[in-house]
């Protein structure tokens, strides 16, 4: 590994002899004109947006006519009609409904021929069993009751069981 000492004499030597005072003086030129060229164009984006943001304010601020119209239209006083006309006509014979007494046959009835229908609520229709009561309904019969969870259970019955359709009561 090189030391970086010796790497700078190197080229000092080198190039001390290729620069000369001509080119040293074109770089410094061509560095300060890139410089001031930098300049202008960050001068020039400046004036921009100073005048975008004055012509901006400029336009917001401006009166304008339309504000000028419905300031008018509000300081305008309302002149509301005097009278107010309301034309009616008759119905066309084709549109009025007419009601007669006789169309619908009536259907004598008595209390005596009346019964009456109710609905049973649902918690009435069936009786819900726990555990103990299942089985014990079941009892000598090849049963089982798989649990999956505390309030779902599956009972498993044998084929023999189901072929025969036998009813529990």
């Amino acid at each position: 590994m090189k030391q970086p000492r010796k790497i700078q004499r190197l080229l000092d030597d080198v190039l001390a002899d290729a620069t000369s005072a001509d080119f040293s003086e074109a770089v410094l030129e061509r560095t300060l004109r890139q410089a001031r060229r930098r300049q202008r164009i960050r001068r020039s984006r400046q004036t921009v947006l100073i005048v975008a943001v004055l012509a901006a304010l400029v336009f917001w601020l401006w009166p304008r006519e339309r504000a000028a119209l419905i300031q008018a239209a509000k300081d305008s006083p309302r002149v509301l009609p005097a009278i107010n006309f309301v034309e009616t006509l008759p119905l066309p014979p084709g549109m009025m409904v007419d009601t007669r007494a006789g169309l619908v046959a009536m259907i004598p009835t008595s209390l005596a021929t009346l019964s009456l229908v109710e609905t049973l609520p649902a918690s009435e229709l069936f009786q819900q069993l726990n555990d103990n009561q299942l089985l014990a309904l079941v009892a000598g019969q090849p049963i089982a009751l798989v649990r999956y969870g505390p309030h779902d259970a599956t009972v498993v019955m044998s084929e023999e069981i189901l072929g025969t359709g036998s009813r529990l009561e």
